[in-house]
């Protein structure tokens, strides 16, 4: 990864050749009691440096970037290991100084005077949940350090990271790869239970030193029609459906991948409905291209969503666009890279080394029917590519 041009192009977007941009790690957090949650770096700072420990501030100027690390002292050492050297972290993320995060103060202090960038964490629609407060505790910091000046770096991020370069693309690309194997691998005749088909995908990824992007979902029969269904507890079908939605992660990317696989012998009307999906889904991709935009593709899919849906009879002949979102309640599309719902503007065009998922789906609750077929791909110069074809 060349982290100093992602810093120097964020400078260059902010447009301010006096600015500060300071991303902290993420913090640890609590499971129970003394066990946390494993690990995840916050996505800007592995972004701009890819340290991957907590306890650390990255600070970044035009002239300076600076990273602030809290060192182990003899106690975490006996019980965690030892911290990489000073020498060791400044060459895997080619800042220009590794200092102690003591120092961090200090230097706030001699740059009170600048105009601050900090990204902001926010909450996602429909979550409940805590947020890490590593950023709003750092622009809290900031305060105290009588930084007056504080602006929110993320749209500058955000439009930074929706253009994957080559790395990234690679890193992408091979987490669709394992994905896609292992669902390929799978057994599906000696699982009687959701969470062994899961247990199996957990089993596949570890192997090859990849964790799951997100909780996986495997949801057979009715469950198909809830769409973040996570419980992966039911007995699965002995004939019938069963949708599955997995990413592999690794080095910090993840893919995002479902599939619709069968189990016995599934019905007519089942298996027509994974086919027209599929159908669908390859007419989208035949769309993606520069210039284009999410929404102009999304509209072009709803119209044949509605034409199949008629032709089906899911819907009367005087059912307008919007009346397939009953049918398909999600969106057709998101930007997928260090998150699985990744940054970035939708209103924008399409442009090369964009990576985006593709993925139609149809919930028919009253027929206990859930079909959604999910691929990533990456825009070309002249359309797209669909990533994850073959593992190398």
């Amino acid at each position: 990864m060349k982290y100093s041009p992602r810093r120097n192009n964020l400078i260059d977007a902010i447009g301010d050749d006096d600015a500060v941009v300071a991303v902290s790690a993420a913090h640890e957090m609590q499971r129970s009691s003394d066990v946390n949650y494993p690990f995840r770096q916050d996505s800007n700072l592995r972004y701009l440096c890819g340290y991957e420990r907590p306890q650390a501030v990255l600070v970044v100027t035009k002239e300076v970037s600076v990273l602030f690390v809290e060192f182990a002292d003899e106690e975490q050492r006996l019980w965690e290991g030892d911290s990489d050297s000073p020498e060791r972290i400044q060459q895997q993320t080619q800042v220009d100084r590794v200092e102690p995060l003591a120092a961090l103060d200090d230097w706030l202090g001699e740059h009170a005077n600048k105009q601050f960038y900090v990204p902001q964490t926010v909450r996602p629609q429909l979550s409940s949940a805590q947020l890490n407060a590593a950023q709003s505790d750092l622009a809290d910091r900031l305060s105290r350090a009588g930084i007056k000046q504080i602006k929110d770096a993320s749209p500058a991020l955000a439009q930074l990271r929706r253009v994957k370069d080559a790395d990234e693309i690679k890193l992408i690309d091979l987490a669709a790869a394992v994905t896609i194997d292992a669902l390929d691998v799978l057994d599906m005749t000696s699982a009687n239970y959701e969470y062994q088909l899961a247990a199996q995908l957990s089993a596949r990824f570890g192997d090859q030193n990849y964790q799951h992007g997100y909780p996986v979902i495997v949801a057979g029969g009715a469950n198909a029609t809830v769409l973040h269904y996570q419980r992966n507890a039911a007995q699965l079908p002995s004939e019938g459906l069963v949708l599955i939605d997995v990413g592999a992660e690794g080095d910090g990317y993840t893919a995002d991948i479902s599939r619709t696989l069968t189990i016995g012998t599934p019905t007519r009307r089942q298996q027509q409905l994974v086919s027209v999906i599929t159908e669908l889904q390859a007419r989208a991709i035949a769309r993606i291209e520069p210039g284009i935009t999410v929404k102009e593709i999304a509209r072009a899919f709803r119209q044949d969503l509605l034409e199949t849906a008629q032709s089906l009879k899911l819907l009367d002949k005087s059912a307008e666009l919007k009346d397939t979102i009953e049918l398909m309640p999600h969106g057709l599309s998101h930007y997928l890279g260090l998150d699985v719902h990744d940054v970035g503007a939708y209103e924008l065009p399409l442009e090369p080394g964009v990576v985006l998922t593709v993925e139609p789906g149809i919930y028919l609750p009253e027929e206990c029917i859930g079909v959604r077929v999910e691929d990533d791909v990456v825009v070309t110069t002249d359309g797209c590519r669909v990533l994850g074809q073959k593992l190398q």
